[in-house]
């Protein structure tokens, strides 16, 4: 299990701890080092995680309900990939995201932002007796990963506003990630 999956096990035992006061305002969050953007109904802190790769940064927040907790950031220092290996290294790391968390990956689909290869997955898995649900969308831009993860209670995985979390990811400047 990578240090980000171990990392997102650890957020999903705490989220019950702490909560963030509810969301009234949605903010823009921007990475200018990691050349992303988007928007968010809370205030995130960066994670410190132990064992993260160099040229890595992951921010999280959570929601104003109990159990819910979104996660961004960015992973350099990739291989080249393009194509058919690319589209086969996203697809392990949607199978990678469920079996850190112990869950199913029940959809995956290929995304794209702005040209760069990505995926869209959805992961059942289980936090004690509550059925929850990972959204995350993984994309390889140049040699970076990017992500956005949405995780939630099933019972309100099809709400809106964590569609619109996914929906606002964005490359700052597609300039610096051009493909040649």
């Amino acid at each position: 299990m990578d240090a980000i999956g171990r990392a997102l096990l650890a957020a999903a035992a705490l989220l019950g701890a702490a909560q963030s006061e509810p969301a009234t305002d949605w903010r823009e969050f921007r990475s200018e080092e990691g050349n992303f953007l988007l928007w968010i109904p809370a205030k995130p802190e960066e994670l410190k995680v132990d064992g993260c790769p160099p040229g890595a940064r992951v921010w999280q927040a959570s929601g104003d309900a109990l159990l819910t907790l979104f996660q961004f950031g960015f992973i350099g220092r990739q291989k080249d990939l393009a194509g058919a290996e690319a589209d086969a290294f996203l697809e392990g790391l949607a199978k990678e995201s469920a079996e850190s968390l112990n869950g199913t990956v029940v959809s995956s689909k290929k995304v794209t932002l702005s040209r760069w290869p990505g995926r869209e997955t959805r992961v059942t898995f289980k936090a004690g007796d509550v059925d929850m649900v990972l959204m995350d969308r993984v994309y390889i831009v140049d040699r970076v990963k990017l992500f956005v993860r949405v995780m939630v209670p099933a019972d309100r995985a099809d709400r809106a506003e964590h569609r619109k979390i996914l929906d606002s990811f964005k490359l700052i400047d597609e300039s610096r990630a051009s493909k040649e």
